[in-house]
């Protein structure tokens, strides 16, 4: 639950088209790697935006977020999807973060229209920590909910280095393996990096994510991927399935496509920390064996 600030910086303009997942199949020999192109996209529609909802904050490992005004039936704007869009849920998750500062108006408690982030420190946390309490959307940081450390890494966020300090460590571990660095990276390192990869910084309003495409068959398991329909549904990659994605919790399973370009929403460096041996903790719906259960009315 820490904040980190860094600089802005610049970067290239590039271009490239988005292949809908359900492109002609192409061959796996044609490449290898999950390395991007960069698609140019408007903002996705927020999956939830309809909902009004509300949770607890950093109870017994489990969070969430409610109003501080005592009005328990309308929820803070403050779960992040897949896409890093921040919106409205009653749905429990299992992890927090910030996006290095405050983008809330304490008074009014709701989003500043045009901050979505202070800095480049965008960071995941554990919702417990040396027994801290804390009244969520005061006059510090925004408190931010995730549904699990597979979705918090799609919109971009990485574990903390002081309330997740050996999951922070195996990361940056797992960052310098699969991206090619000789030495563990520094926070700021991988901020600096992430910060390109996630949002279309020279789209108007720079809050676009940018989306890339990889083969399907390169990806590891955690990695998230998106459909092309027009309500751009995410899905995470595990094993022979992929899972669909949803502010509860993850859907039935469904037979993972082979030899087929997707859209990639998990920051390419992110994906070559989970292909290099990272394991990020997946909310318990996130299993087969979770979903046979469900099916039986276990």
């Amino acid at each position: 639950m820490s904040q980190e600030s860094t600089r802005p910086m610049r970067r290239r303009k590039t271009t490239a088209r988005r292949p809908a997942m359900a492109e002609p199949a192409h061959s796996a020999t044609e490449t290898q790697k999950a390395k991007a192109t960069k698609v140019r996209t408007k903002p996705p529609r927020d999956m939830t935006q309809a909902t009004r909802r509300v949770v607890p904050v950093m109870t017994e490992g489990k969070a969430g977020a409610e109003t501080n005004r005592g009005d328990r039936s309308t929820p803070l704007q403050n779960r992040v999807d897949p896409f890093g869009q921040i919106f409205k849920s009653p749905a429990r998750g299992l992890f927090m973060g910030n996006r290095g500062g405050r983008i809330h108006d304490p008074a009014l408690q709701t989003l500043y229209p045009n901050r979505r982030w202070t800095s480049k420190a965008w960071i995941c946390c554990s919702p417990t920590f040396k027994d801290r309490r804390r009244a969520v959307w005061k006059e510090s940081y925004t408190e931010l909910f995730f549904l699990d450390e597979v979705t918090a890494l799609a919109a971009g966020h990485r574990p903390c280095f002081e309330c997740r300090r050996r999951d922070a460590r195996a990361f940056a571990a797992a960052f310098a393996s699969g991206n090619g660095l000789s030495t563990s990276p520094t926070a700021g390192h991988m901020d600096k990096v992430l910060h390109e990869e996630r949002l279309d910084l020279e789209a108007p309003g720079g809050r676009d994510k940018r989306l890339l495409v990889a083969f399907i068959d390169t990806l590891p398991d955690g990695a998230m991927i998106a459909c092309d329909a027009p309500d751009r549904l995410a899905y995470a990659v595990r094993g022979d399935f992929v899972f669909p994605w949803s502010p509860q919790g993850w859907g039935p399973p469904i037979a993972r496509p082979r030899r087929r370009l997707v859209t990639l929403v998990t920051p390419p460096s992110i994906v070559m920390a989970l292909k290099a041996g990272y394991h990020p903790q997946w909310h318990e719906s996130g299993s087969i064996a979770a979903f046979e259960q469900r099916a039986a009315g276990v």
